[in-house]
């Protein structure tokens, strides 16, 4: 009888070390999921800006072509069409790809009812 006792409030507190670390895990989640909201979102926003920059640079020497020498113009076509290309796909890889990060989901592995269950057939 005894040893039952002591197998249940071992599994007890087996459930509830498992629970608190469960909780710990999901809250890191959590917080890693946020962390990871707002480096996307500043990415975005720092694309967006950093595009219309060079954008506006490359298109001004293009426009002013007779200011530049014609390598400088090649140069800046070229530099306006590789930096939106890498900074489209840059984005699109990490920020709008919806499998780069799992999914926020609850880390529970076993139903403490079961335990509860355990512990009201030995008594």
């Amino acid at each position: 009888m005894a040893d039952r006792a002591l197998e249940g409030s071992i599994a007890i507190e087996r459930a509830i070390e498992q629970l608190r670390q469960e909780r710990d895990t999901f809250n890191q989640r959590k917080k890693h999921a946020m962390l990871w909201f707002i480096l996307k979102l500043t990415m975005g926003y720092t694309s967006i800006i950093i595009l219309a920059l060079i954008g506006f640079s490359a298109f001004w020497i293009v426009y002013h072509h007779y200011w530049f020498s014609n390598s400088v113009i090649v140069l800046a076509a070229t530099a306006l069409f590789v930096d939106a290309i890498g900074l489209v796909a840059a984005v699109w890889k990490i920020v709008l790809n919806p499998n780069f990060q799992s999914p926020l989901a609850p880390t529970t592995n076993q139903d403490l009812s079961s335990i509860e269950s355990d512990d009201n057939q030995e008594r």
